[in-house]
C-alpha cells in the first residue's frame, strides 16, 4: 500500500453545508472544490474557495493510500 498526500482546505461539514446553500451546489461540489492538489477548474470551484477562505479555511495535508 503507497502512501499520497493531497492539500486540501479545511473546514467544519455546517459551514461547507452553508456555503453549498449560498453558492446553490451540492455538498459534494464543495468538498471537490476544497481539494487543493487536484482540484476542480471551473468558475463554480473558484467561488467556493474564495467562501471558504472568507470563513476561515485552513490548508492541511492528508494521507491518503492506494
Amino acid at each position: 500500500m503507497k502512501a499520497k498526500y493531497r492539500k486540501v482546505l479545511e473546514l467544519p461539514t455546517e459551514i461547507k453545508r452553508q456555503i453549498a446553500r449560498e453558492i446553490g451546489v451540492c455538498l459534494r461540489t464543495v468538498n471537490r472544490s476544497l481539494e487543493i492538489t487536484n482540484p476542480l477548474l471551473n468558475e463554480t470551484a473558484d467561488r467556493v474557495r474564495v467562501r471558504a477562505r472568507e470563513m476561515g479555511a485552513i490548508e492541511v495535508k492528508k494521507i491518503f493510500f492506494e
